[in-house]
C-alpha cells in the first residue's frame, strides 16, 4: 500500500508541474520580449505651411507644400506611450528687401537671390528642404477620461522636442536646429493590425533655420496628414505573460529578476503543496489503521467524499485579448483533459479574472467571461470533452488570483466534485484498499 501511494504521489506531482514548468518557460521568455510588446509604426502624407517673416505675401495654393512623415512608437500602457518621428520635405518662404534681415553666409551676402526668380519689387520666394526628427510622448483621451473599454477611436494629443535640419537647396544654407513639436491626432481602428490617422501638427524652430535672421525670435510650421498604423501582432511579442514587472515600468536588474522568480515559484507550487499535504495526511491515517486492524477486520463501504477544490493550471491571455489566448500553453489543456480522462468522476470550474489597473470592474467582468468561453469551447470541441463536466464562473476583478496585477489576465481551471473512499463501518476511519471486509 505505501508504494502504490508513493507511486500515486509522483503521478499527481509530474501532472501538477508540467503546464507549471511552461509557465516558467513563458516568464523567462517574457522578461527578455518585454520591449517587444505593443509597438507600431506609421506613415502619413499631407500638406503644411510655413510662419516667417514675409510669408504672408505669398498667396494662395503657393503656401501650401507637401509633408510626410514615418514613425515608430511603442504603448507603454493603455494610456500613454512615446515615438520617434520624421517629417518633413519642402516649404515656401518669402523675402522683401525692406525687411530688416541678415544671411548667415561669410559675406553676409543673400545667397538665395542668384537662384530664384526675382519678382520687379525685389522679393522673392525661396525653397527649403528640411527634416524634423522628434521624440514625443503620447496620452490616449479616450481611456484617460471613459475607463479603458477598447474603443475603436481614440484621440491622442502628443507633445515633443526634436531635431531639425534644413538642407541647402537654390541658395539656402544647409543648418541644424532644435524644434519643439505638438500635434493631435484622431485615429480611428480597422481592425486589431490596422489603424487610419488625421494628424494635425505644428512646430516651432528658430528663425535663422532657412539661413535668415529677422527680428522675430521664432518661426515655425503646421499641416495635417492622413496615414495609416500599422500595430505589431502582440501575441507573438508575447504581451506580458504572467509578469510585467511592475507594469508599466521594468527594472531589468538581476535582482528584480531574481526576486520575481522567487514569487512565481511560490506561488505556482500552492496547488502542488495543498495536493501532497492531502495525500501524506491520508497515508498517515492508511498507516495507523492498517497496525490497529491487521489482526481483526473490520467492517468497509465504499463511499463519495467531497471533492476540496485544487487549481489543475492557468491559462494566460493577452492584454485587452480573448479570442486567442499567449501561443505555446496547448501542453496546459494536455495536461488537464489528462487528468479528466484519468479521473472520469471529476469535474472542472473555469474562473475568469481581469487585470484592475486597466479598466472598470464591468469591462474586466466583460472579458472575463470571454475568455472562459474561449478556453471552454477548446476543451469542448478540439478536445472532446463533456460540457456537462465543465463549470464557469467569470469574476473580473472581484477576487484576484496572484498578488502581482499584471498576472490575473488568465481562466484558472480548478478541480471539483466527489472521489470514492473506503471507510470502515465502526470507526468511520479510513482504511487500506484491498485489507478485505467482513461483510
Amino acid at each position: 500500500m505505501k508504494q502504490f501511494s508513493i507511486k500515486y504521489q509522483i503521478f499527481i506531482l509530474l501532472l501538477t508541474l508540467l503546464p507549471l514548468q511552461n509557465v516558467r518557460a513563458q516568464e523567462a521568455d517574457s522578461i527578455t520580449n518585454v520591449w517587444r510588446n505593443n509597438w507600431y509604426i506609421e506613415a502619413g502624407a499631407g500638406t503644411q505651411l510655413l510662419f516667417s517673416s514675409d510669408v504672408s505675401n505669398l498667396h494662395g495654393r503657393h503656401r501650401f507644400t507637401p509633408d510626410f512623415s514615418l514613425s515608430g512608437g511603442k504603448w507603454f500602457s493603455p494610456l500613454w506611450g512615446i515615438r520617434l518621428q520624421m517629417n518633413g520635405y519642402s516649404l515656401n518662404g518669402f523675402t522683401i528687401p525692406t525687411t530688416n534681415s541678415s544671411w548667415s553666409s561669410e559675406n553676409g551676402v543673400d545667397p538665395v537671390r542668384d537662384n530664384v526668380f526675382i519678382r520687379p519689387d525685389g522679393s522673392y520666394r525661396h525653397y527649403l528642404h528640411y527634416l524634423n526628427a522628434h521624440v514625443d510622448v503620447r496620452a490616449s483621451m479616450f481611456n484617460l477620461f471613459g475607463g479603458f473599454n477598447n474603443y475603436r477611436w481614440d484621440i491622442i494629443p502628443s507633445v515633443g522636442v526634436g531635431y531639425l535640419r534644413t538642407f541647402a537647396y537654390l541658395g539656402t544654407p544647409s543648418t541644424n536646429n532644435a524644434s519643439a513639436n505638438v500635434s493631435l491626432t484622431g485615429k480611428y481602428a480597422v481592425n486589431k493590425t490596422w489603424d487610419v490617422n488625421l494628424e494635425v501638427f505644428g512646430a516651432a524652430f528658430p528663425n535663422s533655420f532657412d539661413g535668415r535672421t529677422t527680428k522675430a525670435a521664432y518661426e515655425g510650421n503646421a499641416g495635417v496628414t492622413i496615414g495609416v498604423t500599422y500595430n505589431f501582432d502582440t501575441p507573438k511579442a508575447k504581451i506580458a505573460p504572467p509578469s510585467v514587472r511592475n507594469h508599466p515600468f521594468l527594472k531589468p536588474t538581476m535582482a528584480k529578476e531574481a526576486h520575481d522568480d522567487e514569487q512565481i515559484q511560490a506561488l505556482d507550487r500552492r496547488g502542488v503543496d495543498e495536493i501532497l499535504e492531502r495525500l501524506d495526511t491520508i497515508d498517515k491515517k492508511i498507516e495507523a489503521q492498517k497496525l490497529n486492524s491487521i489482526e481483526v477486520p473490520k467492517a468497509t463501504k465504499e463511499v463519495e467524499r467531497p471533492q476540496k477544490p485544487f487549481t489543475l493550471t492557468a491559462i494566460l491571455f493577452n492584454f485587452d485579448s480573448s479570442k486567442k489566448p499567449v501561443e505555446g500553453q496547448e501542453i496546459k489543456y494536455v495536461n488537464v483533459v489528462n487528468y479528466l480522462k484519468t479521473h472520469p468522476e471529476a469535474k472542472i470550474r473555469l474562473l475568469g479574472y481581469g487585470d484592475k489597473k486597466t479598466g472598470t470592474a464591468q469591462s474586466n467582468l466583460k472579458i472575463s467571461k470571454k475568455r472562459i468561453e474561449t478556453v471552454r469551447q477548446e476543451l469542448i470541441n478540439t478536445y472532446n470533452i463533456d460540457s456537462q463536466r465543465i463549470e464557469a464562473q467569470a469574476l473580473g476583478i472581484e477576487s484576484q488570483p496572484y498578488e502581482i496585477n499584471e498576472w490575473t489576465r488568465v481562466v484558472g481551471s480548478e478541480v471539483i466534485g466527489k472521489y470514492n473512499a473506503t471507510i470502515c463501518v465502526e470507526t468511520h476511519k479510513l482504511v487500506p484498499i484491498g485489507t478485505g471486509s467482513t461483510h
